[in-house]
């Protein structure tokens, strides 16, 4: 599963790989496109922008309403019937499924409490993306184990007081997030190589909690380990910028 992770490192995400004007029309290819599977119509991809993916090659595979992926495609430009409803036919389609994480709620020995087992990451979370409640984010390990098996924890502080001040001075409320990463190693294991691990995070309820606070915005924030302290007895902390969905791009999830 992990050979088509590391080729992540040096592909660029959610662009256009390519584009050519040949006698079939039009054609242009994607790459990496993060995608959530609907069931309502057939077997669709909708992407980031709200486009719908049609491809016969999502008809053999076991997929369900609310998966996570990342697809390669290509679109030829000049046979789309029924783009004016943003849904879109493809020549050809590689699905990879992402494993989708739950959000739980903070306590607080949930920051405090270390673990033998924490694996240090970062991530930029500009690079990531929200697609239909669904947070992907592209978690980078300096170090990764041939055995380790990788688990996530997010957690979501439930009374989000803090405010913080927006580029036009308006005061706007940023929900706190917390990460942190787990996984066995087994014994005498070395580190095998740096690697890109892709995430998805269901984040239905801030997008809820926002809008029953008449905000039009959701605003968050990830704070996650980075490292133990110098006698290991507490971790050192970093903390992404602020990360901000319009919930007018998440209508209808």
């Amino acid at each position: 599963m992990k050979s088509w992770i590391r080729m992540l490192l040096g592909l660029q995400l959610l662009c256009c790989l390519s584009a050519c004007m040949g006698s079939d029309g039009m054609l242009v290819c994607f790459g990496s496109q993060a995608g959530v599977v609907r069931l309502d119509d057939g077997k669709q991809i909708v992407l980031r922008n709200g486009m719908r993916i049609l491809a016969p090659q999502l008809d053999t595979l076991q997929i369900g309403e609310g998966d996570c992926c990342l697809v390669d495609f290509q679109l030829n430009y000049d046979n789309q019937p029924d783009s004016l409803q943003n849904i879109w036919h493809a020549d050809w389609l590689t699905y990879r499924p992402v494993d989708l994480n739950a959000l739980g709620t903070l306590v607080p020995d949930d920051t405090m409490t270390t673990r033998a087992d924490e694996h240090f990451l970062r991530f930029s979370i500009a690079k990531g993306g929200c697609v239909e409640g669904r947070m992907f984010l592209y978690l980078e390990y300096n170090s990764h184990y041939s055995s380790q098996v990788d688990e996530f924890m997010m957690l979501c502080d439930p009374d989000p007081s803090e405010r913080h001040p927006a580029a036009d001075d308006s005061a706007r409320l940023v929900h706190q997030l917390y990460l942190r990463s787990f996984g066995p190693i087994a014994e005498g294991d070395s580190v095998v190589e740096s690697l890109v691990l892709p995430e998805a995070f269901l984040i239905e309820e801030l997008l809820e909690r926002a809008s029953s606070a008449g905000e039009d915005t959701l605003h968050f924030q990830i704070t996650y380990p980075t490292g133990f302290n110098a006698d290991s007895s507490r971790y050192n902390w970093g903390v992404s910028e602020v990360f901000s969905v319009p919930l007018s791009d998440s209508e209808g999830e």
